[in-house]
């Protein structure tokens, strides 16, 4: 069985709730800039916003969105609007990831301990695992090498899990 694509800060659920957040403040925005009229439809407004969002990689590609289709000017508080969107898609991913987690009661196939063989791309390597995060299904881990470096991967990525030998403790010396 194939697990279910995770959500990422660029996929189109994430982007539209990150849209639906700055809806009212494009509106009042809008409106005092004379480019709206009150009787402005909501769901069309909002689609209209969300559409600026999905199609556009950053705020001012967004407002330049609004400004091709629609004649409005690209001012700093539009920018400034459409940049609180996408500084939220971040925060709101770590949500969609959540919620796919408990929904496909994804679970982290390593301990805290183990060793792991991970595959990221056509890279793959060992690493030892330091950290979970449970809520989210992603592992820290610690590369093994002369120069280990740490980094924080999804759950998906870990090939295979291993008990590792344990460590020699280290004991102190008596000092008589």
């Amino acid at each position: 069985m194939t697990t279910p694509t995770r959500p990422a800060w660029n996929h189109k659920e994430v982007i539209e709730a990150a849209a639906a957040t700055i809806v009212e403040p494009v509106r009042e925005w809008a409106s005092l800039s004379g480019c709206l009229n009150d009787t402005e439809n909501g769901p069309q407004f909002h689609a209209l916003v969300t559409v600026a969002v999905l199609e556009s990689p950053d705020a001012y590609r967004a407002g330049r969105y609004f400004e091709d289709f629609y004649g409005w000017p690209v001012d700093r508080p539009l920018i400034t609007i459409l940049d609180s969107a996408f500084r939220q898609m971040k925060e709101l991913e770590s949500k969609f990831v959540h919620a796919w987690v408990m929904k496909h009661n994804i679970r982290i196939n390593a301990k805290t301990g183990q060793g792991v063989r991970v595959r990221i791309g056509d890279a793959e390597f060992t690493a030892e695992v330091v950290g979970l995060i449970k809520r989210e299904a992603r592992v820290v881990i610690e590369t093994v090498g002369t120069e280990p470096k740490t980094m924080v991967i999804p759950s998906e990525e870990i090939v295979e899990a291993w008990d590792m030998a344990p460590k020699p403790e280290k004991t102190k010396k008596d000092p008589a």
